[in-house]
């Protein structure tokens, strides 16, 4: 019985830890990545600002950890902080170019399953129709929950620890009684499906003697024991002995033929 109230006690301690730490990093998440899109596009308006005045100057004194990216009007890229423009596709057809070109600004955010990380950017368009972007990394879910392992597998381990001194308090609180039953022949037809479907029994055996049924339930209270009773007497009178303590457990062990005291 201890080993099951451990098993589900358990099972629910890491149920809702899960379940916890999924919904907190999801929430986490996207709090976060909504506040570094506000910061990126707040940036961009600034760089943007520094290149109406100052021009490639402006970019080449720049320094930022975020990547900067000035893109012509046909798409054509005219600077990069971090290659070669003269290497680089045509940016024409980047939504957050086109969103910057045909408004005054864009957003977007795009997944690279390569480096496992998420990409947000802002992209603000000049007077002259120009376009400076800017871009930021973000780590997925799955790379920051990696980045946790550590922290969940002590919280795990102190789950598991409450979970089996849980068990082992309830375990103690269990109380063994033996319930007698005097039932009727005719009676028995209705009884057995009855006993059989109470799960806090044991083993129920037909007896000899003044009794004609005898039960062994298990329950982790007096109230339960006495719905228990409360539903059986309907089927006869009973008696209930509780066990205190079981010096031999049931052993399984094979028949002797002989007596060793």
């Amino acid at each position: 019985m201890t080993a099951k109230l451990f098993r589900n006690s358990t099972a629910v301690a890491v149920s809702v830890m899960v379940l916890s730490i999924a919904l907190f990093l999801g929430m986490l998440y996207q709090y976060f990545s909504n506040q570094l899109m506000t910061e990126l596009e707040t940036e961009t308006w600034l760089v943007a600002q520094g290149v109406e005045f100052n021009g490639m100057d402006y970019l080449t004194g720049l320094n930022t950890e975020n990547r900067v990216t000035w893109v012509d009007t046909d798409g054509t890229v005219l600077y990069d902080s971090q290659a070669d423009a003269a290497t680089m596709e045509n940016h024409g057809d980047r939504e957050e170019i086109q969103q910057a070109m045909t408004g005054q600004s864009g957003t977007a955010r795009r997944y690279s399953s390569t480096l496992a990380q998420q990409t947000l950017y802002a992209a603000r368009r000049l007077n002259d129709g120009t376009v400076i972007r800017v871009a930021s990394a973000q780590q997925t879910v799955v790379t920051l929950l990696l980045s946790m392992v550590q922290p969940i597998l002590i919280i795990l381990a102190l789950s598991l620890l409450i979970s089996a001194v849980l068990a082992s308090r309830m375990a103690k609180r269990i109380i063994r009684p033996i319930v007698n039953l005097d039932l009727e022949p005719v009676q028995k037809e209705e009884f057995y499906p009855f006993i059989e479907s109470v799960e806090n029994v044991i083993e129920c055996n037909c007896v000899t003697g003044e009794y004609s049924m005898l039960i062994e339930v298990k329950f982790l209270g007096t109230e339960e024991l006495d719905d228990f009773i409360n539903n059986l007497q309907k089927f006869g009178k009973t008696s209930t002995q509780i066990v205190f303590s079981t010096p031999v457990e049931h052993r399984g062990l094979p028949v002797h033929s002989g007596f060793d005291a």
